[in-house]
């Protein structure tokens, strides 16, 4: 895969999430977009997250602040958004999670993004997430981490030694059908053993 390639990959991966109807659903899928953005940015676990976040995302979001004068909305996106959402399906931090605190992080599909919200958290308040902004706001975040080309080496590593999961078949090696996640009808020609069957068992 070229780094164009990998840049268009990733662009509709962002753009797939951003055609989602807002739900819990979608919110989950925005988290995993910032989780596969930080590890092309060369990052890793809570500290490459909430970098990524404080770097590629709007100032907004690193210069936010909550009633209890923390500046700590992208440890709260990681800790309730990535963590709790994802683990739980609430907003609430997980038994592991030693810095987030209970809603504050709210989501909504309309709103105000960003808006700080008071009555669901004691502690500091909640920073209000609308989702149409929030995915917007994470792909300007992938076009700044491509448009830098102190990146692309990271980047080009990264995809690489991890290639999407939708590539796995362009791979000249054997490959487990289960592991073809996405893969469409047209692309078995690349896999004659393959049934249609045994592909669309996987997605």
């Amino acid at each position: 895969m070229t780094f164009a390639k990998a840049e268009e990959y990733y662009r509709k991966r962002i753009e797939e999430v951003a055609a989602m109807k807002p739900s819990p659903w979608s919110f989950m899928c925005a988290a995993c977009c910032i989780e596969f953005l930080t590890k092309l940015a060369g990052g890793r676990r809570q500290t490459g997250y909430t970098k990524f976040i404080e770097t590629y995302m709007p100032e907004s979001y690193r210069n936010f602040e909550y009633t209890n004068k923390k500046k700590d909305l992208p440890d709260q996106i990681y800790e309730i958004l990535r963590c709790g959402l994802l683990h739980s399906f609430n907003v609430l931090p997980t038994p592991s999670n030693k810095d987030g605190r209970s809603r504050s992080i709210l989501i909504s599909n309309s709103g105000n993004n960003l808006k700080l919200i008071e009555g669901f958290n004691n502690d500091g308040g909640s920073a209000l997430l609308v989702f149409d902004d929030f995915i917007k706001d994470i792909n300007e975040s992938k076009i700044k981490l491509f448009s830098d080309p102190k990146n692309r080496s990271k980047i080009e590593e990264e995809f690489q030694k991890n290639p999407p999961i939708q590539e796995i078949y362009n791979q000249k090696h054997l490959v487990n059908p289960r592991l073809l996640g996405g893969t469409s009808l047209e692309n078995l020609n690349n896999f004659p053993s393959l049934t249609a069957e045994s592909v669309s068992a996987s997605g």
